[in-house]
């Protein structure tokens, strides 16, 4: 916050607040009671303070400040100083002439985040490394949640625009100085605002029936249902109970996938209406974007018109693809369940959210909640109800029981991928979890060549620097200028096919860089101690034993590793928590302390700051005592992009195989969604069970990459579960065992089984049961360190090597021929 004596306007500008967690704040070099001297570099002369916050917003630049500090009236130019420079507004500066270029998955695959950030990525080399996540990144762009609280602020905010607005002299355009499309956007936002309000009051709508039809228990999941769950299960506040559904459904309707195209007809929402409102929401945007100011009012009233801008545009893209999308209204507790359904303190010491109440807009009041509402004056309302419509019934301050939200899901990432697909001039695709290939490429709709289509050809144009020669360069000039301005917003990916996945030579499925016989120790167990089968599913989870059983299992497998970490990922924080509470009441927990001395778990919160504190506390065990065990989840922070190398992790243990959850909507939904598009679009995508299957084992995958870190680390890796241990006669006869099959290709053929007694279940087997459990890896870990050793010798070796020959010769890149040269040093 500037500020500038009252008396004068025509003194120096000081610093009088520096906003707490801003860039000036994280920046540290500015001061409260600084001089500004220059901006940019522009020297700050006295003068009004409206002349320095104008060049400070109409700054594209990053901020540059030149302050004085000191007390004195004199001022010594060496007081100051021009370090200060925003670091968010310096990168993005930067970015513009840099030729390699860091950042967020989202930077790039987020239209919005792009276009915010202005990065260009036309005929740009794109690398996307953990590339296994691109697919549920660009489906989660396209996918959201709108609550009815939320949609009613929103009918809030765009009814005091198309009923009571006015421009004014205090608003953000003077008559003075306003431009002339700035004036016809004033003149024309209550049209806008109306527009967008009587689709969003339409959603609302819908949104009321549908909780009218669970609190009425007129369906299958109602209120009835919902207490009965949570009187007998005890389920989470959050708990959502489906009331209705559109979406894809396994045959299609009428010979074309089932989309969500029947809510939008009960919407009686149609292309004109598309049309419209995509022009509409972007003026939308545009003039509330002119509106921003400073202030927490302001910065609320700002992220709720960003929320109503995406929710428009999200709904006219699942109009325009939906067959890609599915739509379903869920309803759930306001604040808690006890609320909810009247039982009181029915899970006493669980933190309990406060019900909500509805906005209220005047003249709404607390004691009288239906006064006569505002009437709206726009045209088409008092043509269709003789003047008797009012926009503000929503708004009543009332606290339901009960809310309902609007689910809208993506369920292809190919919608997303188009834009990538026709303007980047390369996009590469690299993780440890992509396989297989074709069905990766088929869900980001990604096609090789078509051979009888002819290339298109961009138009030549003279070389940057020198003038066009004839006027032919000019028209292709005009022509590439035209199509850069006028860029499609909205690419249909199924429509437009851009034929550029690389297909010679084939996608590269490389090999590990270690040896694998000497620095990995890969085992398939299928039955407990005891001799019973070891399947962890959840048929199982509720007979006798079976945690005690399974607890017992890991502690005699950490037992058998000798010093280092020890990662035991379980299928889900449910089944952590379960096996937690069992082996702390019985002996298990104290082997697991016996053996590596610490156990470290997993939080379940989602807060990063909790996150990272459990994290460090196993590291620092660690390096410390050089033993710990970390029990993590499949999919959680642990299992992604954490390198536990060397002895922060000698031993995986990963329990059962974590399908996902298939009561989930967006599971089921995407699995009948694949079904359709291979019998109704012949996409080569995969089929509704073998997708599901693969994201168990892309997640396994993950989990096993914790281990081996490098050329010179080795480890053991366990995996509990019967389904690791079948002898490949499944699968062709290939002897890899079924669920290897969609495992990275170092891992597929690596997996030994251990044999309980006589009997063997699998190939490369160990004999002898536990015991012979205990041999295998105390010779392993014997042998593997000692190659490991050798390994990272060789290494320092080859990298002493090159450092000596590159002081005898140094490197220069040749243009003209585009290759490094060597030149001897003098």
């Amino acid at each position: 916050v500037l500020t500038q004596e009252k008396q004068s306007k025509c003194s120096n500008v000081g610093i009088k607040v520096i906003k707490k967690g801003g860039a000036v704040a994280r920046e540290g070099t500015a001061q409260v009671g600084d001089t500004l001297m220059s901006v940019n570099g522009t020297e700050i002369l006295p003068g009004p303070l409206s002349r320095v916050t104008k060049k400070i917003k109409e700054s594209q630049d990053p901020l540059t400040f030149d302050v004085y500090r000191g007390g004195s009236d004199e001022i010594d130019v060496n007081e100051y100083s021009s370090e200060s420079a925003c670091p968010y507004y310096l990168s993005r500066a930067l970015a513009k002439r840099a030729d390699l270029i860091f950042c967020p998955y989202n930077y790039i695959l987020d239209p919005d985040i792009r276009s915010a950030m202005e990065i260009d990525v036309e005929d740009a080399v794109i690398i996307l490394d953990e590339a296994h996540n691109v697919e549920d990144t660009l489906r989660s762009l396209g996918s959201d949640k709108y609550t009815e609280f939320e949609l009613i602020e929103m009918i809030a905010l765009l009814n005091s625009y198309a009923v009571r607005w006015q421009p004014s002299q205090s608003s953000l355009y003077t008559s003075r100085r306003r431009k002339k499309d700035e004036e016809d956007l004033s003149q024309k936002m209550p049209n806008i605002a109306h527009d967008l309000l009587l689709l969003v009051e339409k959603v609302v709508k819908f949104l009321r029936v549908s909780r009218m039809k669970f609190e009425n228990n007129q369906i299958h999941n109602g209120i009835a249902r919902a207490t009965t769950e949570y009187k007998k299960f005890k389920c989470p506040d959050n708990k959502e109970w489906e009331v209705m559904y559109y979406g894809p459904n396994g045959r299609g309707l009428r010979g074309k996938p089932a989309g969500c195209e029947h809510f939008f007809s009960q919407l009686a929402f149609e292309q004109k209406d598309v049309e419209l409102l995509c022009s509409q929401v972007g003026l939308f945007d545009k003039f509330m974007s002119s509106k921003r100011g400073t202030g927490e009012a302001s910065e609320k009233r700002s992220k709720l018109a960003d929320r109503l801008v995406k929710f428009i545009s999200d709904l006219c893209d699942a109009f325009r693809l939906s067959e890609h999308y599915y739509i379903s209204s869920v309803v759930s507790a306001n604040g808690n369940l006890d609320f909810a359904t009247g039982e009181n303190n029915l899970v006493p010491g669980r933190f309990k959210r406060n019900p909500k109440e509805i906005k209220r807009v005047p003249p709404v009041t607390i004691n009288d909640r239906n006064p006569l509402n505002r009437v709206c004056n726009h045209t088409s309302c008092n043509t269709l109800n003789r003047g008797h419509t009012s926009h503000d019934v929503f708004c009543d301050g009332s606290t339901p029981l009960w809310e309902s939200s609007l689910v809208l899901n993506l369920l292809t990432p190919g919608v997303k991928m188009g834009y990538l697909a026709k303007y980047a001039h390369t996009l590469v695709f690299a993780s440890g979890s992509l396989a297989p290939i074709p069905s990766l490429c088929a869900e980001l709709n990604l096609l090789p060549p078509d051979p009888n289509a002819s290339a298109q050809k961009k138009p030549q144009v003279a070389p940057i620097g020198r003038k066009p020669d004839n006027s032919q360069e000019l028209m292709n000039m005009d022509k590439l200028e035209d199509e850069e301005n006028n860029k499609p917003e909205f690419i249909d990916p199924f429509q437009e096919k851009f034929g550029r996945l690389q297909v010679a030579p084939k996608p590269l499925e490389a090999n590990h860089v270690i040896n694998l016989e000497k620095q990995l120790l890969t085992i398939g167990i299928g039955h407990f101690p005891d001799g019973s089968p070891l399947s962890v599913k959840m048929s199982n989870y509720s007979k006798a034993g079976f945690y005690d059983k399974l607890g017992h299992t890991i502690a005699s497998i950490v037992e058998s590793i000798p010093r280092g970490g020890v990662l035991v990922f379980l299928p889900s924080f449910t089944f952590l928590k379960k096996c937690e509470n069992t082996w702390r009441n019985n002996s298990t927990w104290m082997r697991l302390l016996a053996a590596k001395g610490s156990v470290v778990v997993e939080p379940s919160s989602s807060s990063q700051s909790k996150f990272e504190e459990e994290r460090d506390r196993f590291n620092d065990t660690i390096e410390s005592t050089g033993n710990c065990i970390l029990f993590a989840v499949f999919r959680g922070k642990m299992s992604e992009g954490v390198s536990f190398n060397d002895d922060f992790a000698r031993g995986v243990i990963c329990v059962g195989v974590p399908f996902p959850n298939s009561y989930d909507r967006s599971i089921s939904a995407k699995m009948l969604y694949n079904d359709e598009q291979r019998k109704l679009r012949k996409r080569d995508t995969l089929a509704g069970n073998e997708w599901y299957s693969q994201q168990a084992y892309r997640a396994l995958a993950q989990a096993i990459g914790r281990c081996i870190r490098h050329a010179g680390d080795y480890g053991a890796i366990i995996l509990l579960d019967s389904r690791h241990c079948d002898d490949g006669s499944q699968l062709f006869n290939s002897g890899i065992c079924q669920a290897h099959a969609k495992l990275p290709k170092w891992m597929r053929t690596n997996v030994k089984t251990l044999r309980y007694e006589h009997h063997s279940i699998g190939r490369k087997d160990i004999p002898c049961g536990y015991q012979g459990l205990k041999r295998v890896m105390v010779d392993f870990f014997r042998t593997a360190k000692a190659h490991s050793a050798s390994v990272l010798n060789r290494q320092m070796e080859t990298f002493r090597a090159s450092q000596a020959k590159s002081c005898e010769k140094t490197l220069s890149f040749n243009k003209q021929t585009g290759n490094w040269m060597e030149n001897p040093t003098k």
